[in-house]
């Protein structure tokens, strides 16, 4: 999902008037058109479809944005964010969480559909058309949905990431701060209060998790793909290289890793030796 622009009110709102001011070949003196909102504009954004979304304190509307033309409204939502890539949104409403086509602002399906008591967040895989979406249930305080952008259609359901009696204590705590999806298949999570796991996005089986001592816990995991089927990453002050299939044991190098791009890979494939398969974790725990 992407972040929304939180727009300068000075620059939006005069006596409630919204004023769109698109750039033209020719200097003009006034605005291409004006549209007086009900409520204070709290953000805006652009969806797939070129319609300009505006977040107001009572509900989302959304304009043309050459011509200021409405073309729906949702008095119901009091916040949203615009899944990249995509014709689709998440809306929050007092019922709970949605997913609207923002073409014409009507519900696709519910998050309630996935049988969360309570949606946590989502991760969304915007190039496998899944919704990674992460809460609690009555039955399990960590579960992870699969489901289709579109449909909302269940492809598979994770509830044990966190189940085995060494893990469950932190299960409710659980959410995802970064991601890679490394292969066609597969994912890689950045859980605060662990370490990393991969996923199978077939089935959501685990393939493997990287302890949280095993890593400087208290940054975000930022990641790149090498072509050699290790994962090259920065975790905090630390450099690390992965085998992205076995989940092996991770060598560290303190230090900071450059922003360059070939430079940079090159660099670390020499400072970095692949690591070794080792298992830290008894199937049980898995």
């Amino acid at each position: 999902m992407t972040a929304r622009n939180p727009m300068p009110l000075a620059a939006v709102i005069v006596a409630l008037t919204l004023t769109v001011v698109v750039p033209a070949p020719h200097a003009q003196d006034a605005p291409l058109w004006r549209e007086t909102v009900s409520a204070k504009v709290e953000s805006y954004d652009y969806s797939a479809f070129g319609s300009l979304l505006v977040q107001l304190k009572t509900g989302l509307l959304a304009l043309d944005p050459e011509t200021g033309k409405h073309l729906w409204s949702r008095l119901d939502v009091s916040d949203y964010s615009v899944l990249s890539g995509t014709s689709f949104g998440v809306a929050e409403t007092a019922a709970g969480q949605t997913v609207v086509d923002l073409e014409s602002g009507q519900d696709r399906w519910k998050l309630s559909s996935l049988g969360f008591s309570s949606v946590k967040g989502i991760v969304h895989l915007e190039s496998r058309d899944l919704m990674l979406v992460f809460g609690e249930t009555t039955e399990n305080r960590h579960v992870i949905v699969a489901a289709r952008d579109e449909s909302g259609e269940i492809v598979w359901k994770q509830p044990g990431l966190y189940s085995a009696p060494a893990l469950a204590s932190k299960a409710h705590k659980i959410k995802y701060r970064g991601w890679l999806s490394d292969t066609e298949h597969t994912v890689v999570l950045d859980p605060t209060d662990d370490g990393l796991i991969r996923l199978d996005l077939r089935s959501g089986q685990l393939l493997w998790r990287i302890a949280k001592t095993e890593l400087d816990g208290q940054e975000d995991f930022s990641a790149s793909l090498d072509a050699d089927g290790r994962i090259y990453a920065t975790y905090g002050k630390q450099l690390l290289a992965i085998d992205a299939e076995k989940g092996c044991d991770v060598r560290k190098r303190p230090g900071h890793w450059s922003r360059g791009g070939v430079r940079r890979q090159r660099v670390l494939r020499h400072a970095l030796r692949p690591c070794e398969l080792t298992s830290r974790f008894p199937k049980e725990t898995l």
